[in-house]
């Protein structure tokens, strides 16, 4: 997020207004007007600045300042904020959608508000309760559920044997989250879900659990494999292969979790940070 103050004569002369549209509008210009700084040659920020075309104010970057997702308190906080505006039920737990959603961010908890609002209001009710939250949770963290998608029944018996693989991983795995809900209704783009769910907001990670989500995201396919055969095997393990992928490269390219056999030494290679082959 940056944080722009206007300079100038206008500074000199008295009270100013700042068009906020620059910044956010011109991206490049603010990139350029940051490297300006650096040089010391804040003559370039104005000249800059003069080509945005939303104003005539000069505009200096000064300052850069982080802005981090909220954690369960303040998600709390936030919800707290949005619900004024509907009437709740007596069920309905703030602190418990709280910790249901690590992650949003305050337009995701303002979205997720809003949904549970329409969702009430679709089935007639007068009050918000704990259903309609649960429900507008799904739809936006798995998309909205496809109930008119037609599905052959062999269709349904292999995406409910690709989920109950995932399932089951993560019921074996100690490390694992939570499983939260499991489904073969269709949501967004994919057929069926399990999803788990952290019990805490958590900032590291460590092999185990990173172990953990690798086997989670492939036992879909190895319950196909091990149900229908190697040679009936679907492609609707792509998005977990692929996530599967992601993990491990991670793990070896950015955090070092490498092998006992390989010494956590890394080279950079492109973009990439790649361990050196030395053994112990």
């Amino acid at each position: 997020m940056w944080v722009a103050t206007p300079f100038g004569e206008s500074m000199l002369d008295g009270p100013c207004v700042f068009c906020g549209q620059c910044v956010s509008t011109c991206p490049v210009g603010a990139i350029r007007e940051k490297q300006a700084m650096g040089r010391g040659r804040p003559y370039q920020v104005k000249k800059v600045r003069s080509t945005c075309g939303y104003c005539s104010i000069g505009c200096q970057i000064d300052r850069q300042v982080v802005v981090l997702l909220p954690d369960i308190v303040g998600r709390e906080q936030i919800l707290k904020i949005h619900a004024k505006k509907i009437s709740l039920g007596p069920n309905v737990k703030l602190k418990t959608i709280a910790k249901g959603t690590p992650g949003f961010s305050g337009a995701d908890l303002a979205n997720l508000v809003n949904e549970s609002a329409l969702l009430a209001a679709r089935k007639n009710k007068r009050i918000v309760t704990m259903q309609e939250f649960e429900d507008a949770k799904d739809k936006v963290m798995m998309g909205a559920e496809r109930k008119s998608m037609v599905m052959t029944e062999d269709d349904k018996k292999l995406t409910a044997y690709h989920e109950s693989g995932h399932a089951i991983v993560a019921l074996n795995e100690k490390a694992s989250d939570p499983i939260h809900k499991a489904t073969i209704i269709p949501r967004g783009r994919a057929l069926g879900v399990v999803w788990t769910l952290p019990e805490r907001d958590k900032y590291s990670h460590s092999r185990e659990y990173l172990e953990a989500n690798i086997s989670k995201a492939m036992g879909g396919r190895i319950a196909e494999e091990l149900i229908f055969g190697h040679e009936k095997v679907t492609s609707g393990a792509a998005s977990d292969i692929q996530i599967a992928t992601k993990l491990a490269k991670d793990m070896v390219t950015r955090f070092g979790i490498i092998t006992a056999f390989i010494t956590p030494f890394l080279v950079k290679v492109g973009d990439y940070m790649i361990p050196k082959l030395t053994r112990k």
